[in-house]
């Protein structure tokens, strides 16, 4: 009796999961993330629309006045209202979004090509080569980043590209960290050993072997140092150090703005302001999702 009873246990058939524990699994492996992934897009999307469609969308020339009076509320054909020199708030905000947007991605790519090359070839040769890149990169990492990107851009001037290259340089330590911490683990595999027993260059070996696969953990920090840069780019032309007047921008635009407020005069705050804070929080939704994506799971 006792070898039937373990036989016939033999034969049943495993118990299959529950309904709720497939769907609870699934939940928990699945697209968790996906809505504040798709959040952020149509954040970024709808500003990015906004500043490309802005000869089209936009009512009026954002650096002519335009006769309707100076500082005049929402409303009577403007839908933001007028600065103090009467020109139109919305037409200003549509195509002032175009420079944070170039300096944000434009600054971002600078920075990641750089600290990656740095990154990879400081890890994958050791020595003093890597040690006093090291050094070099964590002292520009010490200073913070606005007051370096600040120091940079005063020493270079006002202008387009010397935003691009001032909030670049503030974030390239970040990228050669991680490249450097990722080659440092591949160069110890086997892969590195076996390419390296075959004859191949070191150049071979760390375009070939170690540098695509670490471009995976720089894709999250790409995302989240954009809405940084949008921020930084802001702070920059809020404090005179970026294009010049009357070229729209929401940091210059910012900046005017604030003397009117005491006197009641909020719109020229307002909108400009709501603007890199939406577009600063989109790039934030979508980096934060990106990253929680792709971080490994169990």
């Amino acid at each position: 009796m006792r070898w039937r009873r373990a036989r016939a246990e033999t034969r049943r058939p495993e118990k299959q999961p529950s309904r709720t524990r497939r769907r609870n699994s699934r939940r928990f492996t699945g697209s968790r993330t996906s809505p504040l992934i798709w959040a952020g897009l149509v954040i970024v999307a709808a500003i990015i629309a906004l500043t490309v469609l802005a000869p089209w969308i936009a009512p009026y020339d954002p650096v002519a006045y335009q006769g309707g009076g100076r500082l005049q509320p929402p409303g009577n054909g403007h839908l933001m209202g007028t600065d103090q020199l009467g020109r139109d708030i919305f037409s200003r905000v549509a195509y002032g979004g175009r420079i944070p947007l170039v300096v944000a991605f434009a600054s971002v790519f600078t920075a990641m090509t750089l600290g990656a090359l740095f990154g990879w070839a400081s890890g994958y040769a050791g020595g003093y080569p890597d040690r006093l890149l090291s050094l070099a990169m964590d002292s520009l990492y010490s200073f913070p980043s606005l007051i370096l990107a600040i120091v940079i851009a005063a020493v270079l001037g006002p202008g387009l590209f010397n935003m691009v290259v001032a909030v670049a340089v503030v974030f390239v330590p970040t990228y050669y960290r991680v490249a450097r911490a990722q080659a440092l683990q591949l160069k110890e595999l086997e892969m590195v050993a076996a390419a390296r027993a075959l004859g191949a260059s070191n150049w071979r070996i760390l375009f070939r072997h170690i540098a695509p696969n670490t471009l995976g953990p720089l894709i999250p920090v790409a995302t989240y140092n954009v809405a940084d840069a949008v921020l930084t780019a802001a702070g920059l032309s809020f404090l005179g150090l970026g294009v010049q007047p009357p070229t729209p921008d929401w940091g210059f635009d910012l900046q005017n703005g604030q003397s009117f407020l005491p006197s009641g005069s909020w719109w020229p705050v307002t909108f400009p302001g709501l603007m890199i804070l939406l577009l600063t929080l989109g790039f934030a939704m979508l980096g934060e999702g990106v990253g929680d994506r792709m971080r490994p799971r169990r």
